[in-house]
Order: C-alpha cells, then sequence, then structure tokens
C-alpha cells in the first residue's frame, strides 16, 4: 500500500507492504510512550487522533489491519536499552562501528552508532546480519570503528 504523510507534499509517500513492521495503528505511539510526530502545523504536545479524525473527516485504520502487533513493547531475545554492540553502517557496509540499543519496539531493536547523529539510527531484528556481539570484530579479524574516530566525525 502507498503511505501518505498528512500535510507533506506527495513526494514524501511510499509504499510498504500491509503486515510492515514500521506501521502502528492511531494511538499506539501514545499508549507505548513513544515519539509521534504529528501532520505538519500541529504540536506534538497537544495532538489528538479523536479531534484530529473528527477534523479532517477521516477514520482510524481498525487494529485487527495491523498483524504482529500486540499492543506493548516486548525486549526480544534479552535485549535491553543500553546494551552496546557492533553493527555495519547500512551506508558503508564495509565499516562496522560501536553502537548501543537505544529503543525496543515489538520484535526489534534501534541501532544507534555511537557519537552518531540519530539520523543514521536503524531498527534491527535482534536476527539482522547487520547487527553483532561485542567482540565480533577482533573475533573474525574486521576492524572495528570507535566512536569519535576521523572515520565518522563527518557523520554527526
Amino acid at each position: 500500500m502507498r503511505l501518505h504523510f498528512d500535510g507533506y507534499p506527495d513526494n514524501h509517500d511510499f509504499w510498504v507492504n500491509a503486515d510492515s513492521m514500521d506501521i502502528f495503528p492511531a494511538g499506539w505511539c501514545e499508549k507505548n510512550n513513544h515519539k509521534l510526530q504529528p501532520p505538519k502545523g500541529y504540536m506534538p504536545s497537544s495532538f489528538n487522533w479523536g479531534s484530529y479524525l473528527k477534523m479532517s473527516r477521516s477514520q482510524a485504520a481498525p487494529r485487527n489491519l495491523f498483524a504482529n502487533k500486540t499492543g506493548s513493547s516486548i525486549c526480544p531475545n534479552a535485549f535491553r536499552l543500553g546494551m552496546k554492540l557492533e553493527a555495519v553502517d547500512r551506508k558503508n557496509s564495509s565499516m562496522v562501528c560501536v553502537a548501543t540499543v537505544s529503543d525496543l519496539i515489538d520484535s526489534r531493536i534501534l541501532v544507534h552508532f555511537d557519537s552518531w547523529d540519530k539520523m543514521y539510527d536503524y531498527w534491527a531484528d535482534p536476527t539482522s546480519p547487520y547487527i553483532h556481539p561485542v567482540g565480533w570484530c577482533k573475533e573474525h579479524g574486521h576492524k572495528l570503528t570507535p566512536p569519535h574516530s576521523e572515520c565518522n566525525l563527518s557523520r554527526t
């Protein structure tokens, strides 16, 4: 299906499978204490789904259409906030960097590269080939890019 962000031009639209782990029912962010980016022109602190749906004469997609949504965050495979790992930079797959688990949603973790801007964060499944335990680079003879190195200072 094609998703459109209310208040933004069509060039921000994108295609996604209906069972994507990246879409959630209306109200999910509030229920699970995650930040919602409301439509353009609305303040996050005052946005209300009920009022917005009424004003826009629209209806929320029913919760039962969202596959794999339990309604609450689950810590997958014992990952916890703040845990360290070694993660592949998906824009430069030869670079593996020191990273931190910065969020958890259902069966996924948010990978944050230490000392990098949040714009480079990405969601990963615990079985992703892009994430590795601390020590993986040393064990496999691969160079580990530490935080604040010359290699990634330009990316912050």
